[in-house]
């Protein structure tokens, strides 16, 4: 009897340490019970980084670390992250947990509650442009001066004096070294440009009227120029016409796309710099075409009076909205964002992510949205309405005013998001400035 009892001991006990070592080991590989469908189920992840990394991380109200990066394992379903730092506006989401599923939340960029601004120009400006490598900014005084100022320090070089009291000067754009400048000298109705080339000015001798003009992408010394309907290829001693009948040009890095007036037709051509390798892409019977190429493969344009936005991917034309005012590639040319009067949206062509929306709308105003830019993450949108000028997330969660005294100019974020440049516009007089959205 003793020896059954012994038994059945030794059986109940095995069975039980065999039922809590296999809870143990599901356990450890991330598994629980459900008991509404009554199944084992693996945990969620969720992956948390942020700027800056020193955050205290709340999960439903619950304290978890104060440093990022941080993987959480979590139960399916809907949950509350909030990422908080003193002297910081808290960031918080709401997001969903599937089992067996890593959420990312690797884009939480938090911004200071009180941003230092510091002026680059302090006795009014007329234009300025950002280098593209964003060290420098190049600007016209009051007197029609073109400067050079150093974004770092602030260190100023004038790079040309105006010649005359009574003409106007503006910068048309950097080259794409971030060294060179291209003005536009404007005198009545008399139009001229010239180049700025390691600090040395040459007059941009051209005979007709020009359009539209801008740096080739691979050179830091010549530029196109629409002209008459001929597209050309200038130096400061040399021309060459490439082709007849376009009606407008743009480019990425290593295509330039025009279209070519054919009859009643518009074709839409890729070409390379040289102008030797040619591919027509499509066909339009509307002149009213605007061009958007991505920084690789992808192209899209807008056409008609409801500038229609279609996207070309091998030959194939898709359609993705209308009314659109602006389209900006990210660099992977995975998404665009594009925007309306009164609205942003973000389209994405190719995610890891199954489900990321296709279209998703960003924001959507009572009033109009002047300008837009992506944020150096693309996770992130800059865009200014008037004279604020906004930053948002994609999904159009933790919309913040970063500043409500901006003017009617182009702004940009530097590397890494460190930075704001942008125009401040008061008493009719507008100074460059610089808030640091990192400390």
């Amino acid at each position: 009897m003793i020896v059954k009892k012994r038994l059945i001991l030794y059986i109940i006990s095995f069975v039980v340490f065999t039922i809590i070592a296999f809870f143990i080991i599901l356990s450890s590989q991330g598994y629980f019970f459900d008991s509404k469908s009554r199944s084992f189920k693996k945990l969620g992840m969720v992956l948390i980084r942020s700027v800056p990394k020193n955050v205290d991380i709340y999960l439903d109200d619950k304290f978890k670390k104060n440093k990022a990066p941080l993987n959480i394992s979590v139960y399916p379903g809907d949950h509350v992250l909030r990422v908080e730092k003193e002297g910081y506006i808290t960031w918080e989401k709401q997001f969903s947990i599937k089992s067996s599923i890593v959420t990312w939340l690797e884009y939480i960029f938090l911004i200071p509650k009180n941003r230092s601004t510091n002026s680059i120009t302090t006795d009014g400006i007329k234009n300025y442009a950002i280098s593209p490598d964003y060290t420098k900014t190049a600007f016209v005084d009051l007197k029609n001066n073109v400067w050079s100022a150093s974004l770092k320090n602030n260190e100023q070089k004038k790079i040309y004096t105006s010649e005359q009291a009574n003409e106007n000067v503006e910068i048309q754009e950097w080259s794409y070294n971030s060294k060179n400048l291209l003005l536009k000298i404007s005198n009545g109705n008399d139009k001229k440009y010239k180049l700025i080339i390691d600090e040395k000015v040459y007059d941009l001798e051209f005979p007709n009227n020009i359009s539209k003009i801008e740096f080739i992408a691979n050179s830091d010394n010549s530029v196109f120029i629409l002209s008459d309907l001929n597209l050309y290829t200038v130096s400061q001693n040399s021309r060459t016409a490439k082709e007849e009948k376009i009606l407008d040009f743009n480019q990425n890095q290593n295509h330039v796309f025009f279209i070519k007036n054919n009859s009643n037709e518009q074709e839409i051509w890729q070409s390379d710099f040289d102008f030797r390798v040619k591919d027509k892409l499509t066909t339009e019977k509307d002149k009213n075409i605007h061009l958007f190429p991505g920084e690789k493969e992808r192209f899209a344009y807008t056409i008609s009076s409801d500038n229609n936005l279609f996207n070309l991917e091998k030959g194939e034309k898709q359609k993705i909205s209308s009314n659109i005012k602006d389209v900006i590639w990210t660099k992977d040319d995975k998404q665009i964002v594009y925007r309306t009067d009164k609205e942003i949206n973000v389209y994405t062509f190719e995610s890891d992510n199954p489900d990321e929306p296709k279209n998703r709308i960003t924001t959507r105003l009572s009033g109009i949205i002047n300008d837009m830019i992506w944020f150096y993450d693309y996770k992130h949108i800059l865009f200014r309405t008037d004279k604020e000028i906004n930053f948002i997330e994609i999904d159009g969660d933790n919309p913040i005013t970063l500043t409500d005294s901006a003017g009617p100019d182009k702004f940009t974020a530097t590397k890494l998001g460190k930075s704001l440049i942008f125009i401040e516009q008061k008493d009719k007089f507008k100074n460059i400035k610089v808030m640091k959205l990192v400390e």
